[in-house]
């Protein structure tokens, strides 16, 4: 019987780390609902690297680990690769992989550098941050960035001097829950 551990961050803080699931089948493995709430509308496929089960999504230029396998050799799915859309300095867009030249030596947040020493831009990084800060403007006007709607606003004055406010979308019903320092 093979086994799953759900991959958490160290920097997530948690009262319970996860112990290892068992499955029998490839199949099985990603039915459980710790693998299956991976997949959405943007997903890929499921591929894994070394002893991980990795999540691919949007055409695979996104990844995430989602566990540990005890026996990666008996599960059957593809090999993993990174694969990145870059902006080169002389502003054409290509997509850079590990059989590519040059190939990416690292990534932090939309800036690539390259093993023949230049940098690049990580397109699909800067149009995800792009999006981010759209969706930040929106819900600062009171909107749903989903469907633009209104959202509807319960604040509660929480014991530590935080007031908890949870604004829900009246269309879509996206929920965003914030926190701030009650002001005296």
């Amino acid at each position: 019987m093979n086994a799953i551990k759900q991959h958490i961050p160290a920097f997530v803080d948690v009262e319970h780390r996860p112990g290892w699931i068992p499955f029998d089948t490839t199949d099985e493995l990603l039915n459980l609902d710790v693998v299956r709430r991976y997949r959405d509308e943007k997903f890929h496929r499921w591929s894994k690297s070394g002893d991980h089960l990795m999540v691919e999504s949007d055409e695979g230029y996104e990844w995430w680990v989602v566990g540990f396998l005890k026996d990666a050799a008996a599960v059957d799915l593809p090999a993993w690769k990174a694969k990145y859309l870059a902006r080169l300095a002389d502003g054409r867009e290509v997509t850079l992989t590990d059989e590519t030249t040059p190939r990416v030596w690292s990534s932090c947040g939309g800036h690539l550098k390259l093993s023949d020493g230049t940098t690049a831009v990580n397109v699909r990084s800067e149009r995800q941050m792009a999006q981010q800060a759209e969706d930040r403007e929106l819900e600062l006007q009171g909107l749903c960035p989903q469907c633009r709607t209104a959202f509807e606003r319960t604040e509660t004055l929480q014991s530590d001097g935080f007031i908890k406010a949870r604004d829900v979308c009246l269309s879509c019903g996206r929920s965003i829950t914030s926190w701030r320092p009650v002001h005296t």
